[in-house]
């Protein structure tokens, strides 16, 4: 397979780096400054890496070489960068406050989330919903919970308390129902395909469940479901009323879908203005990664990192501790995001790679 003429000058260059003493290279004082890049509130230190000036301007011409600005134009201006289905990938729309799915993907949010919080919407107990159970798995279940977890100081904060049930392990699912008050309950199916055997089990447990239960009377103006999905019309099947979907398109993948209506729970918690912030801050990174030169730009210095440490430097994994209980969820959330992002067998021509694409990730809180 060809590969870029940078590539033997990275290799030689990790030869030498190699045989480098990290200690040595912590000694010059001039390498902070040279090495470390801040935007907003996010500051990236990587001068204690294996790396100079010479490796980081190597790898910059690797991006120009695999046509890395091209790639990343295609995929804000709605091109086909999902070669596999043969779509455009459609999160960044949702965060940016200049396109249309921006003002939809709100619009469908938030009036449920005002009437939730307000205490006007019932369960299917005639009760308000005072809790919130999210019944997802992947990247429907990851990123919300991370989000959760990160912004309301492990629900001592929350607005709505969110529960989240991802094992189909009925002795989980049974602890769940003891610690929730389930008549003051909603239940929300995360689910892009919404049929996903797993959330389905779990989807159908809690059915079952409600349906032994006195007083259970759903219906269009009181309901203990909801779905997030974008198959709306199965969810529909499954007895959700359509007031209580929240749609999004198919073109928004699913570890990709915290922007959409999946961060319903971060809503709920955090707030309907901390999600508008959340969003806003992620268009932010977006303006940033469209437009910096690769650099000063963050999240092509991340990725050329992981590059130069999976491909050149041989060292094929990453340890993800966190510093705060509140992000114990994000080496999880990681794995997911870099492992089925990035750790692939085909390039983008359906060619087969004969080199590692992806670093296997691990830590815990």
């Amino acid at each position: 397979m060809k590969r870029q003429p940078v590539w033997a000058e990275l290799q030689r260059l990790a030869q030498k780096h190699q045989q480098t003493d990290l200690k040595h290279l912590a000694a010059d004082p001039e390498r902070q400054q040279a090495l470390s890049w801040q935007f907003g509130d996010i500051y990236i230190d990587a001068s204690k890496n294996w790396l100079d000036s010479e490796v980081l301007n190597t790898l910059c011409q690797l991006a120009e070489q695999a046509k890395l600005s091209e790639h990343i134009h295609r995929l804000f201006e709605q091109e086909v960068v999902n070669h596999s289905e043969q779509q455009a990938a459609s999160h960044t729309t949702l965060r940016d406050p200049q396109h249309p799915n921006h003002k939809t993907n709100l619009q469908a949010m938030v009036p449920l989330a005002e009437r939730i919080l307000a205490g006007e919407q019932l369960t299917a107990f005639g009760q308000p919903v005072k809790q919130l159970v999210n019944i997802g798995i992947g990247g429907s279940y990851l990123g919300p919970r991370l989000a959760v977890e990160a912004l309301t100081n492990l629900q001592s904060e929350s607005r709505i308390p969110v529960y989240f049930a991802a094992s189909v392990d009925d002795s989980l699912i049974n602890q769940l129902f003891q610690s929730i008050d389930i008549e003051h309950c909603l239940f929300c199916i995360s689910s892009k395909s919404f049929g996903t055997a797993e959330t389905l089990m779990n989807a159908q447990a809690v059915l079952d469940k409600l349906k032994t239960l006195p007083n259970y009377q759903p219906g269009a103006q009181q309901s203990s479901l909801m779905a997030v999905t974008a198959n709306p019309e199965r969810a529909q099947q499954f007895g959700i009323p359509s007031n209580m979907i929240l749609p999004f398109e198919q073109t928004v993948g699913g570890r990709f879908s915290l922007w959409s209506g999946m961060g319903f729970p971060v809503m709920l918690a955090a707030g309907i203005e901390s999600f508008k912030q959340l969003l806003s801050g992620a268009a932010q990174m977006d303006r940033h990664f469209r437009s910096a030169p690769f650099d000063q730009n963050l999240p092509v210095i991340m990725a050329l990192l992981a590059i130069w440490y999976r491909n050149f430097m041989d060292l094929s994994a990453y340890a993800c501790l966190p510093y705060d209980a509140r992000l114990r969820c994000f080496p999880k959330w990681l794995q997911q995001l870099m492992m089925e992002s990035t750790g692939k067998i085909h390039n983008i021509e359906g060619q087969t790679i004969d080199y590692p694409t992806a670093p296997w990730v691990f830590g815990d809180h």
